[in-house]
C-alpha cells in the first residue's frame, strides 16, 4: 500500500525498550504501572493505550498505562495481563498515535525510545525522527543527552 493512498496512518510515539518487569499484580482492576519518570522522558500519559511485547515468553498484549511513583523503577503489569509474565521478563511497551498522511508530509514525525540496558538506572533516550519527500523518505534515530 503506498502511503499517498491513505488519509492517516498508525506511527510508534513512544517506547521503552527492554525494560524489566519488577511485579506482576493480577489481583488489580488492569493496566501497567510504568515509572512516572520514564513515562514523562518517552511522553506516555496516564490512561493512554500501549502495546507491550514480552521478549521473554513471546507474549503480547494491550492495556493502558499509569504512572507509579517517580523513581521507582517500576514495571507491573497488572490485572490479566499479569498472567502473561513473570517478575524479570524483559518488556517492550510501545504507544502509537494516528496521523494525518499530510501532516507527516508537511511536518514529519517525532518518537521517543528509552532504551535499557542491565543497569535500569541509566537508560538511553533516543529520538527518532521521520521526513516524507515525494517518494523517499529519511529516518533518523540520534541519542538525546
Amino acid at each position: 500500500m503506498e502511503l499517498a493512498q491513505v488519509d492517516t496512518i498508525s506511527l510508534m510515539s513512544a517506547k521503552l525498550h527492554r525494560v524489566r518487569i519488577t511485579e506482576c499484580r493480577v489481583d488489580y482492576v488492569g493496566s501497567i504501572g510504568i515509572d512516572r519518570s520514564w513515562m514523562e522522558r518517552v511522553g506516555l500519559l496516564p490512561l493512554q493505550e500501549v502495546h507491550c511485547w514480552n521478549v521473554t515468553r513471546g507474549t503480547r498484549f494491550v492495556t493502558y498505562a499509569i504512572p507509579s511513583p517517580t523513581g521507582s523503577r517500576e514495571i507491573a503489569p497488572n490485572g490479566a495481563c499479569a498472567h502473561l509474565c513473570e517478575q524479570g521478563d524483559v518488556l517492550i511497551i510501545a504507544s502509537f498515535t494516528s496521523r494525518a498522511v499530510a501532516d507527516v508530509r508537511a511536518v514529519g514525525h517525532r518518537a521517543r525510545v528509552l532504551i535499557f540496558g542491565e543497569d535500569v538506572a541509566s537508560p538511553e533516550l533516543l529520538e527518532q525522527r521521520l521526513s516524507v519527500h515525494g517518494g523517499s523518505f529519511d529516518f533518523v534515530s540520534q541519542p538525546i543527552a
